[in-house]
């Protein structure tokens, strides 16, 4: 298990105002950029439920009720806001930045990679507190934990996104 800094409001402003949280700055390929959080940091959800697999299973977004979920809506959209300073006081021309998260009428989404090489997924998945091999949910699966990682935000000539990837599963039943 790798080490990540969970986050909340107060963990976020600890963070910054401490200049602990810092962005590594990558070069890509073709003219664009990633800024990398050191150290690692993450966020747990709670009764996370699928909305969305992409057809290729590299990416899957969660679902979650504005009106049920609004003090975590607030949560999240004020992380959003504190990374974005941080990437603005970073980039030398910061880029329009994409949210992590995405509203919509009653509900909210938040859309991740899911890790993979060969077709081996590398997310910690329990079931009842066991351990076991990460397989595809079907659609509307509600997960009662799940853990995001922020690794990154990526930027090009136009504009600029979060990345965040999939990291822990778990779902207990009674």
């Amino acid at each position: 298990m790798s080490s990540r800094i969970i986050l909340n409001s107060q963990v976020i402003n600890d963070l910054i105002f401490s200049n602990t949280l810092e962005l590594q700055t990558k070069f890509q390929k073709n003219n664009g950029k990633n800024y990398f959080f050191m150290p690692n940091i993450g966020i747990k959800l709670f009764n996370a439920k699928v909305s969305w697999i992409d057809p290729f299973k590299k990416n899957i977004s969660f679902a979650f009720n504005k009106y049920e979920n609004l003090a975590l809506l607030n949560m999240l959209r004020y992380i959003n806001e504190k990374l974005t300073m941080v990437y603005n006081k970073k980039s030398s021309y910061p880029k329009p930045l994409s949210p992590f998260l995405f509203e919509k009428d009653d509900s909210f989404y938040i859309r991740c990679y899911l890790p993979n090489t060969r077709g081996k997924y590398h997310i910690e998945s329990y079931f009842n507190n066991d351990t076991e091999g990460f397989s595809i949910p079907k659609m509307s699966c509600v997960y009662n934990i799940i853990v995001i990682d922020i690794r990154n935000i990526w930027e090009d000539d136009n504009k600029s996104g979060f990345n965040l990837e999939l990291k822990e599963t778990s779902v207990i039943l009674v």
